[in-house]
């Protein structure tokens, strides 16, 4: 695991860098019965993206990788949650 999320660049001016590895923090989400909540999914998106300096085009692909069963065949029957305009907020 990557601690270092700075980095001084010329003119002493800090870089922050995503830290993609948190994507591993993220549990999977299946909207069935058994699955974690929806709260708690995004509640573990929203912390891991913060950490990890995530942009929110970042969360919705993570949030997106991390669907399964049910939950996966939904958004893609969807076209409309395609859209390059859609907004994510977590």
């Amino acid at each position: 695991m990557k601690f270092s999320v700075l980095r001084i660049v010329r003119h002493g001016t800090p870089t922050l860098h995503k830290e993609l590895s948190l994507i591993s923090l993220v549990p999977k989400w299946s909207g069935s019965e058994s699955a974690i909540s929806l709260e708690e999914f995004f509640s573990s998106m929203d912390g891991s993206a913060r950490i990890g300096h995530w942009q929110e085009a970042d969360c919705l692909q993570v949030a997106v990788l991390k669907l399964v069963e049910s939950a996966r065949t939904f958004y893609y029957s969807c076209p409309e949650l395609h859209v390059e305009t859609i907004v994510a907020e977590f």
